[in-house]
């Protein structure tokens, strides 16, 4: 190996190097969060909610939670209980029942007669596959639940 091909290969193993480290400084830091409406005049235990979450980062603990957008004043009831069931890339299938309460408190400092909640589904997670994780949100109360505007999901990377 004589002196140009060593200088042209530290010339590419510098270039690889800053690639390498403006892709880990563009690193989006953070969450991932999506939303589904729900139909204004009530959300039916029949009516799934589907929410898809691209997933490129197979190494970092996270953090998952739902979150619910609600008008208290329009809410029909303070407790909702509901079934997650999450899908992996590899059609693994996780399941669980979860119980929130929602808040007639206001939960921002805005004019808007939203509250938005935010609940803790899992914790130190880690999503082990690229691909598409799709959940599968439903409540399985008897009656339609109205004042919740829309329910979603949030994964917070730490």
């Amino acid at each position: 190996m004589n002196l140009f091909d060593i200088i042209q290969t530290s010339k590419k193993i510098g270039y690889l190097a800053i690639v390498c480290i403006f892709m880990y400084g563009c690193r989006v830091e953070g969450a991932v969060y999506k939303l589904a409406d729900i139909n204004e005049f009530g959300w039916n235990k029949d009516s799934s909610k589907y929410i898809i979450i691209e997933n490129n980062d197979t190494l970092t603990q996270c953090s998952i939670s739902i979150l619910m957008r609600f008008n208290p004043r329009l809410a029909t009831q303070n407790n909702v209980n509901i079934a997650i069931e999450v899908q992996s890339p590899s059609s693994k299938i996780y399941r669980d029942t979860l119980y929130y309460q929602l808040s007639d408190k206001p939960t921002n400092n805005s004019a808007s007669t939203f509250n938005e909640q935010k609940y803790q589904f899992i914790d130190n997670a880690v999503l082990h596959e690229h691909g598409k994780y799709v959940f599968k949100i439903n409540h399985f109360d008897s009656a339609p639940i109205c004042g919740i505007d829309a329910i979603g999901v949030i994964i917070d990377y730490k």
